[in-house]
Formats: C-alpha cells, structure tokens, sequence
C-alpha cells in the first residue's frame, strides 16, 4: 500500500508499510488456517451442543476483554506512534495499570457468569476461560510496541506459536478422551503461550520494570475513557448474540451459529493486519497535517474492500460445502447463518477503516454515541427477533447492525472531517467479481477447485486493471528494484519534524507548573479538531515536579505536540517567551 506522499522516503515508507502489511497477512492466513483445523477438530470432537456451550462461554468473556480495555491500547499505541522516545516510560507505566484493571474485570465477569442462567458446561467453560481472557488482555497490553515500530512479525510468530499448540494440545485431549474440560484447557494454555511470547519479545525492546503512577494513570483513563467506551460497546455487538442466544434457544442452535460465525471471525484476521500495520503511520500522519494521510486512507480502503469482497463472495456461493466440510453434517443447517452473512465482510473491513480514521482524528465523542446507538438497535432486534426466529435472525441482526454503523460513520465523516473514502475502484472490483463467480460456478470442478480458481482470477485481474492494487504493486517493485536507502525502524517522530510535513500556521501555548491535575483537560478540549490547518500545541514546563510533562506528552498521538523544557527560570512570562 501507498500512502501516496510525495514526500522524500514516501515510496520507501510505503515499501515498509506494504512488508508489514504482507508479513501480518501472510502469518494471518497460517494462524487462520491453524485455527481452521482446531475449529475442525472441536466441532467434530464436541458435537453441536457441547460446542455451543463453547461459543456462549467465549462470547461472554469476550465482553470484558473488549470493555475492560478502557480504550487505552489505542491511546498507548497513539502516543508512542507520535513519539517513538517516549516509548518506555509510557508501557512502564501502562502495563501495571492494564494488569489491575484487566484482574478486576475478568474476575467481576466470572461472578456474573455464575449467577446468569447458563448451564453447568457453559459456567465450567467460564471459570476455565477466565485464565485466557486475562492472557488476552495482557497481551493487548504489549502489542503497541511491536505495532508502532512496524515490528508485528514477532507477534505474528507469537501467534502462531500460541495457535499451534493451541490445535497440538486440542488434537491430545481429543485422542486421550480428556472430553469438554481438556478441550477448553486446550485453547487457554494456547492463548497464553501467545501472551508469553509477545512478553519476551517486547521486554527485550523496552524496560517493563513497572512504574507506579497515579496522575499519569488519572491522565491516561480520563483521556482513554471515551474512545475506549466506543471501541468496547462497539464490539460487544459482534458476541451479544451468541449470549442472547444461549438464553433463549437451545445450545444447539448456538452451536450452528458459532459454526458459521467462525468463518468472520477468521475473514477479520485480514482486516486487523492490514488496520495495525497502518494505524500508527495514519495516527502520526493526522496529528501533523500531513497531506499523506487523505491518499493512505483512500489506498487502505481499496485494498479492503478488493480483500472484503473475494471472502464474502466465497461465503455466498459456497455456504453448505464450507460447513459441512469443517464441522460435519450435524452442522449443515449453520449454512444458513453462513449465507446470510455472506455480506459481513464487505461491511466490517470498510467500517473498521473508517472506524481507524475516526479514532486517530480524535473523534472520540462521536465514536461512542455510534457504538452506542448500534448496540442499543442490534440488542433490541436480538430481543425481539431471537425467540421466535432463532440464530438465522442472529446473522440477520448482525448485516443490519453493521449497515446502521456504516451510515453513521460515514456521515460524521463527512461532516466532521469533510471527507469520505470514495468508490471510484468499485467498478474494477465489480468486473473482477463477476469473472470470480463465473469461474467458481460454471468450472466443472469439485468446488474447492472452482472456488480456488475463481479467486486466482479475480486476484490476477486485479493485479492487471487499472487501480489501487496494481499501482500498489508496481511502486513497490519499483522501490525494491532501485532503493537502497535505509530504512528507520521506527514511526517517524514529531520531534524534529520529518521531511515533507507541512510548517505550523498556529501554535498554541501554554505555559504549566505542577499543572498534572489540569492539563489534561485543556489539552483534551485541544485534541477536538476546529483548526483545520497544521498547527501545533506547545505545553512549556516550568519546573514541574508532578509529573506535568508525562501527562502532556500522553496527548501526543491526538495532536501536535511539544514539551519545551524551561526549569532553569520560574517565572510565567518567561516560559511564555520559551514557548
């Protein structure tokens, strides 16, 4: 992908972004496969009923891994993409807080879920699960780092190793009939040898010696709360109806969804590696006003919505083959579900974009009255729908509500940002996905076969017609042919401004002593954009003893930013005049 900059080192920026885009995607497709034939083996192994006691369990732990999160992975991740020497004090302060916050919620979740009518195997699976959903918040803890300095192989190789021994682990405690607690353990143990991992790669690239820091953890949670509200209600919508399902139908009936419902859940491994290879560079490029960042989002949305439509086009044509051929003919009626929610993919990859786009234009507030108004609407229609209608109204429910979050995403979009992705590569997706189901409908060949050839044609179009993808490819080539320039191993910095980047027309100062208790709050009004020309924010310490500059530089990712020290004179005319 490019970001289209004209920038000096723009093509080689684009050549590193397209690497780490394809390393993840590539290790995304191995970890996806991975977990194909663990969710084979489980299927087969468990039977409809015991693995929808699975599905409700892991839907249930999934609410406080994505609540609890507080927004302050993506906070994290926003600071150290603007400034990458902040890097250390920011995840040596971040950590510990992650590692409390995650405790409570978890064990507050493992209450619950022995007080809500579930069965005995699905509350079993939920004390089982609570060891894995601290593992995946703590893991989340960790990811900033290798994102923002592009280094996301290591966590692909941790996932890898995680899935793995995840499938190893399944296939044992199938063979030694260890039965529904053995496989559960099964994909926990699994879950943290990814978090261990990642813990040792990371450590050996920052100090994590914990800090404790109460005013920077005030700064942080207030600053993270909204977004992190409006990440975590948004994704609640994506497992609340297996939940609601496992109240109100039988567990059969979860587990046909769960089945079908796998299939997304590994199409989305596509979507979260192209997203985090981006977001740091697209955070940076917004915060400094840099023209790049209208040309990456528009690339990164063509590159989705060409992934998003092969997947969904698979998932339309062949609904029964894929279900049957992984779960068994005691799953087929979960076809259905699957064929209905062939059109998933198409939305989540371009809302998910413009969801990033969102978050790194500070669009906190807006985010959340999203999140809330989508659940708000799919938790009514699974209320109402559920009971009578059963898990085929569960994929009904889920289309209905991505399309409602679409709507309004492009609408704040357009008015908050006066800017929209535009579907100018649609045709050539179009053109490129008739000939795709022309040839895995009419080759007289087992679908697998026809199902494979139709997406070498679709890709190999895509690669030939005029667009995203073939410009994409060819200044990647060209940069890999002719560059020998090297290439920095982290986010570029907003301090010293990199080249290219447009000059301040404002600058906002404000001159602080022991001010920890209140800046945040000025420079959150600050990180709301009205300003629609580079500027920047120039928060002057004067002598400060309260930790005044941590708590500004948290802010960096939401604006431009910069922390002049003037210690050496008291005085608030002076530190104005510094400023």
């Amino acid at each position: 992908m490019s970001s289209g900059a004209e920038a000096p080192g723009g093509e080689r920026l684009a050549v590193r972004l397209a690497a780490n885009s394809i390393v993840q995607i590539g290790g995304s497709a191995l970890a996806a496969a991975i977990s194909f034939f663990t969710f084979v083996a489980m299927t087969r192994g468990l039977g409809p009923d015991a693995y929808g006691n699975y599905v409700a369990a892991t839907s249930f732990l999934f609410l406080p891994i994505v609540l609890s999160d507080l927004g302050l992975a993506t906070t994290v991740l926003r600071d150290i993409s603007a400034r990458p020497q902040e890097t250390e004090p920011v995840m040596r302060r971040s950590v510990p807080l992650r590692a409390g916050i995650s405790g409570v919620a978890v064990a507050a979740m493992v209450v619950l879920g022995l007080v809500i009518p579930f069965n005995e195997q699905t509350k079993v699976a939920v004390l089982i699960w609570s060891v894995g959903a601290w593992a995946t918040l703590m893991n989340v803890a960790l990811l900033p780092v290798l994102q923002a300095q592009l280094r996301m192989h290591w966590a692909v190789a941790a996932n890898l190793a995680g899935r793995s021994a995840a499938l190893a682990l399944t296939l044992g405690a199938l063979a030694a009939d260890l039965g529904f607690n053995g496989v559960v353990w099964a994909q926990v143990i699994g879950v943290v040898v990814t978090f261990l991992a990642d813990l040792l790669v990371v450590s050996r690239l920052v100090q994590l010696r914990p800090i404790v820091d109460l005013p920077y953890w005030r700064a942080l949670v207030r600053g993270s709360i909204v977004i992190g509200l409006a990440i975590g209600l948004g994704q609640v919508f994506f497992r609340i109806d297996g939940v609601i399902l496992a109240l109100v139908r039988p567990s059969e009936e979860v587990g046909f969804y769960g089945a079908a419902y796998k299939f997304l859940e590994l199409s989305d491994l596509i979507v979260a590696a192209i997203a985090l290879s981006v977001f740091p560079t697209m955070t940076h490029f917004y915060a400094t006003g840099n023209t790049a960042f209208r040309p990456l989002v528009q690339r990164t949305f063509d590159v989705l919505l060409a992934a998003a439509t092969a997947v969904s086009l698979v998932f339309l044509l062949f609904p029964e083959e894929l279900i049957v051929l992984t779960s068994g003919s005691e799953f087929e009626a979960g076809a259905d579900a699957l064929r209905l929610l062939a059109p998933y993919p198409m939305l989540f990859f371009v809302n998910a974009l413009m969801w990033r786009v969102l978050i790194a234009a500070g669009q906190d507030r807006a985010l959340l009255a999203i999140a809330a108004s989508v659940l708000s609407l799919n938790v009514a229609l699974n209320i109402a729908l559920l009971p009578p209608y059963g898990f085929r109204a569960a994929a009904v429910t889920a289309v209905v509500s991505e399309v409602f979050s679409i709507v309004l995403s492009a609408t704040v979009l357009r008015r908050r940002e006066n800017f929209l992705p535009s579907l100018g590569y649609g045709p050539v997706i179009a053109v490129a996905a008739a000939a795709m189901a022309a040839v895995a409908l009419l080759l007289p060949a087992p679908w697998p076969v026809a199902a494979g050839a139709g997406v070498a044609v679709y890709a190999g179009l895509l690669l030939l017609l005029p667009g995203s993808i073939r410009e994409s490819v060819r200044q990647i080539r060209r940069e890999l042919r002719g560059g020998q320039e090297a290439v920095p191993e982290t986010a570029p910095a907003v301090e010293p401004e990199p080249a290219g980047e447009e000059p301040v027309e404002l600058s906002v100062v404000i001159p602080a002593r022991n001010a920890a208790g209140t800046i945040g709050d000025q420079l959150e009004s600050l990180a709301r954009p009205r300003f629609h020309r580079p500027w920047e924010v120039v928060v002057v310490d004067n002598g400060s003893t309260d930790g005044t500059a941590d708590v500004a530089r948290s802010y960096a990712g939401r604006v431009r930013l910069r922390v002049v020290n003037a210690s050496d004179r008291p005085g608030i005319a002076y530190a104005r005049n510094r400023g």
